[in-house]
């Protein structure tokens, strides 16, 4: 995208730069003048998109940003907002990859230290960012109601949480819910009501 994310309207006009949105190399058969495409691979926990764009990430999740770009025109390279760590960066290794258009940072065993921005910089001088922020992101409780049964009671980002009814009773409302980005389920708990049988 470019131009402004958040505009408001001042005396009937808008401020910032009117946003467009652009294809990246990906769309565009990793055209050389075009942003890099990042694919996001994660392992050991969850991650998850928030509603503005940035990377939620799980404390202790591994991340690898992968810089889809040609290696033949060159080695991209990653720029890091923050200075915590070095990150481990290269072309990917990693069996079922493609070391020939994979460049990627990884982001081991996340703390919340690690939040910030991640830019890859092709040798032709595009870039793409990520905004990642580390932190736990939980739900509410689930308060199992009478007759209502849960697949788990965990409340961690990404968990899916199945419902079902004891007893033949009916479900009333969603089957299934998860636990968004912003600390919120997907949807209100279902209930179960009883199925009476007519004449």
């Amino acid at each position: 995208m470019i131009g402004t994310s958040v505009r408001t309207c001042v005396r009937s006009e808008w401020t910032g730069q009117k946003p467009s949105c652009f294809g990246l190399n990906q769309e565009n058969d990793y055209a050389m003048e075009k942003p890099p495409t990042i694919l996001i691979r994660h392992q050991n926990g969850p991650i998850a998109q928030s509603n503005d764009g940035k990377l939620i990430v799980y404390p202790g999740t591994t991340v690898h940003l992968e810089c889809l770009w040609m290696r033949r025109f060159g080695n991209p390279k990653w720029n890091v907002s923050h200075d915590y760590r070095k990150y481990p960066e290269g072309w990917s290794s990693d069996e079922g990859r493609d070391p020939q258009l994979e460049y990627r940072i990884s982001i081991m065993h996340a703390v919340k230290d690690d939040s910030g921005i991640f830019t890859c910089v092709t040798p032709a001088r595009h870039t793409h960012a990520v905004e990642v922020i580390v932190k736990p992101v939980h739900c509410n409780e689930i308060q199992v109601r009478r007759g209502l049964s849960a697949s788990t009671s965990e409340t961690m980002m990404g968990i899916r949480v199945l419902f079902s009814c004891t007893n033949g009773n009916a479900l009333i409302g969603t089957p299934e819910i998860t636990c968004l980005p912003s600390g919120n389920w997907s949807a209100p708990l279902p209930v179960c009501e009883s199925v009476e049988c007519g004449e």
